[in-house]
């Protein structure tokens, strides 16, 4: 049984006889960057995204698309069958991923080369957030590419990125997986926004602020160095500075991840078990714990803990704050440019305005952004407040 998205039930009416089942979709599943891929992955699940489904012109001009994707196993042959095709596929897909990827990741490292030879003060905005991007998929590239080339070493692979979710680089990702990492992180940045807005409330009403009489914006640019000193870094809890690193949507550290996600799997392990075997058997149900504890975290809040991880958040915080004030800074260079739609997004994004048109995004950024960091250069700190109030106001 398949697993097929709404939008391409609808599309594969047209075409499919009178016994074609369909099941209900359960989990995304990301796609290969070829056509042939895009085809394998296609005829067995598809993503939730409406823009990546596969038409119904393609399907008709592959018959044994269209006949693996209406034929559902029933004998023991069919299924074995069906498992070795599957793995003709994923072996296919993964050759294609690790070729592709190596190049890819070739090309960053002669960026890389190249930009070298130019000063940091003559990097335009694209170069700027390109290189950030490359240094980081370097960090990730030893370990991950161990798991690739060493012989039976990909058995691992799944653990490692159970512990390390984030730990592939980009050359190496589909393009449905970047854009799912771009949804979870415009998630995290909406909760973040509502926490980091009530307070920076508190801090304004702390230093007088009275809401009928002024916006809290207005309140915040006239009595700046007052609410700042509420604002301070060294008197944010973890939990602050977590939402705080959320809002930005850079990936970091938190510090409890890895304990966290060891106990889940560990007291789960016994339901994974059971739900293994109801798999096997082809039964229609799966067991759920709903008592908290199979879904505790630790917080670790108390002192020494609370410490390293404040050290931690901050650490990675203050670097992201000084990456984003050296993209300001080639903003008011003019040196915005030539830039890619999903980077200005993405930049605009950062700084709390929200669209999805990168002609609205850049407009915004080479005039009222602009504008503001040049009001507001000489402290870092105050531009992200502001950003959290654009966030608000943009929203």
């Amino acid at each position: 049984m398949f697993h097929i998205s709404r939008k391409t039930q609808q599309c594969l009416k047209t075409i499919q006889p009178s016994n074609f089942q369909v099941a209900p979709f359960q989990q995304p599943v990301y796609f290969g960057r070829s056509k042939q891929h895009y085809y394998y992955s296609a005829t067995h699940k598809l993503t939730t995204y409406p823009e990546v489904f596969l038409s119904a012109d393609f399907i008709s001009q592959h018959s044994s698309a269209q006949q693996e994707v209406t034929k559902t196993p029933t004998t023991l042959r069919d299924w074995i069958n069906l498992g070795k095709e599957k793995a003709k596929h994923l072996v296919q897909e993964g050759i294609h991923m690790v070729v592709h990827g190596s190049k890819s990741f070739y090309s960053d490292l002669s960026f890389l080369k190249n930009l070298s030879s130019k000063s940091k003060s003559a990097y335009t905005v694209e170069e700027i957030v390109e290189k950030k991007r490359v240094v980081r998929d370097i960090s990730k590239f030893i370990p991950f590419y161990l798991f690739v080339i060493i012989p039976l070493a990909e058995v691992a692979l799944p653990f490692y990125l159970m512990l390390f979710p984030r730990a592939i680089p980009t050359c190496f990702m589909p393009e449905s997986q970047i854009k799912e990492e771009t949804y979870k992180y415009m998630e995290n940045q909406a909760k973040a926004a509502k926490v980091l807005k009530a307070k920076l409330v508190q801090a304004c009403v702390h230093c007088g602020y009275i809401p009928q009489e002024q916006t809290l914006r207005t309140f915040f640019l006239a009595n700046k160095d007052k609410v700042m000193s509420h604002l301070e870094l060294k008197k944010m809890n973890s939990e602050m500075l977590k939402y705080m690193c959320d809002f930005l949507a850079f990936e970091y550290i938190e510090g409890t991840y890895i304990l966290n996600t060891l106990y889940k799997h560990l007291v789960n392990s016994p339901r994974y078990v059971f739900n293994t075997f109801l798999w096997l058997f082809r039964q229609n149900y799966r067991i759920v714990w709903i008592n908290p504890i199979f879904n505790y975290k630790f917080k670790f809040n108390s002192y020494p803990f609370e410490a390293v991880k404040k050290a931690l958040l901050k650490a990675q915080l203050s670097r992201q704050i000084a990456y984003m004030n050296q993209v300001n800074q080639a903003i008011l260079d003019d040196k915005l440019g030539k830039i890619s739609k999903d980077k200005v997004l993405k930049l605009a994004r950062e700084r709390g305005f929200i669209t999805r048109e990168a002609s609205r995004a850049k407009a915004w950024l080479n005039n009222k952004w602009r504008r503001t960091v040049e009001d507001n250069q000489e402290d870092e700190m105050s531009l992200f407040w502001l950003a959290v109030l654009n966030y608000t106001k943009s929203s």
